[in-house]
């Protein structure tokens, strides 16, 4: 019987991952659609913003997806590329990060939950203020852990997801912390 209910949960959450990917689909097409005519008088910068919340509307509903139907070793912390990570995020989410770090520390290799970092990290990333671009990133080694540093809009208040991001960091052995718009995060590293 419980076994059933997963199997339904699973297939429902597929059905609403699917229909929000359609959603943004439309969405997103229309809007390019939009950018392209040379005619009409459209605030480039608003167009840009919808466009990056209808990706961050995506990207959590795949990573939600991927939390609810887990591959067989989902749940192990596996050696994981903090950059590699950090790249997916930026492409699902649409904003631009600019890093920082010295090239002969990386690679930048930590033990985690590959799908669930992701996931907190969005959860924190998209508190970033839509006003610009950019994120700057920070990433540096010490000894066995490795740092990571970024702004978020500094007005931001702290909400369950950010909260939610904390718990799930600190039961992958990390910490993160938040303080007048800087985040900070501390992950385990590990050698290549």
């Amino acid at each position: 019987m419980e076994n059933d209910v997963k199997i339904k949960l699973q297939r429902d959450i597929r059905a609403l991952i699917h229909d929000i990917r359609g959603a943004v689909s439309v969405i997103s097409s229309s809007i390019e659609l939009l950018q392209m005519e040379e005619d009409m008088q459209i605030d480039q910068k608003f167009l840009e913003m919808i466009q990056r919340q209808t990706q961050k509307i995506l990207s959590v509903s795949v990573l939600f997806g991927e939390n609810y139907s887990p591959s067989e070793n989902s749940g192990e912390l596996i050696k994981t590329d903090l950059l590699g990570i950090l790249s997916d995020i930026q492409e699902m989410i649409g904003i631009e990060l600019d890093f920082n770090y010295i090239s002969a520390q990386s690679p930048f290799l930590l033990k985690s939950q590959p799908f669930l970092l992701k996931l907190a990290l969005v959860a924190v990333l998209s508190s970033h203020s839509t006003s610009s671009d950019n994120i700057f990133v920070q990433i540096s080694t010490e000894e066995k852990e490795i740092s990571v540093t970024f702004t978020i809009d500094e007005n931001t208040e702290l909400q369950p997801r950010h909260k939610w991001a904390a718990e799930t960091i600190t039961n992958m052995g990390g910490r993160i912390y938040f303080e007048n718009g800087t985040v900070n995060l501390k992950m385990t590293r590990v050698d290549a």
